[in-house]
């Protein structure tokens, strides 16, 4: 019997490692399948899109890159019914992207390369693309719209804001597009005397 008791603990003793063995195996297993369900959930399903990076770029979208460039000089004109003047000086804010695709198709159909103004300047805005290309008659154009008007019209608040649609359609009517570039006229100054 003595010999019975020597043989227990050791076969309890193998026993208990090789059932230590099985556990460790077991939750080495049950670890691997849980990291892999993981992770071929997260392939699977995808990283879910942040609300505000994807409301970002819809307004982009639907709102071109704007850009505000000076008509320089000052505008000085006489007012069509007495000796009044108006001297303005005007911003057009434009669609950049609009303007610079009106630049290249005129210069693909001149022959020529782009003649863009090199988008790397410093400096204020400048007249980009077709806007630029056509400033004379763009300059031409608010001249006459300008002068056209009495000196009751430019002083009128509801005329002017009417002013600076009628100039946007006679600049964009100039550049020869029927959407064009310029988005509206700002005025920085705007005297009548």
């Amino acid at each position: 019997m003595a010999e019975k008791t020597d043989e227990s603990p050791a076969s309890e003793e193998g026993g208990k490692k090789k059932s230590g063995k099985k556990k460790l195996i077991i939750v080495l297993v049950l670890l691997l399948l849980l990291g892999g369900g993981g992770a071929g959930a997260f392939l699977v399903l995808g990283k879910k899109e942040d609300p505000k990076e994807n409301k970002e770029e819809h307004l982009e979208e639907e709102h071109p890159q704007l850009v505000f460039a000076p008509l320089d000089p000052p505008f000085i004109v006489n007012l069509a019914d007495s000796g009044s003047y108006l001297k303005a000086t005007i911003y057009l804010e434009f669609d950049i992207e609009k303007a610079k695709k009106m630049e290249l198709d005129l210069a693909a159909a001149a022959g020529h390369g782009s003649g863009g103004s090199g988008g790397g300047e410093k400096g204020p805005p400048k007249l980009e693309g077709i806007l630029k290309v056509k400033e004379p008659l763009v300059r031409d154009v608010v001249i006459r719209v300008l002068s056209s008007k009495t000196v009751d019209e430019a002083r009128s608040t509801s005329q002017r804001d009417a002013l600076k649609g009628e100039l946007v359609e006679a600049i964009n009517d100039v550049v020869g597009e029927g959407d064009g570039p310029v988005t509206n006229v700002i005025f920085t100054e705007y005297i009548v005397q």
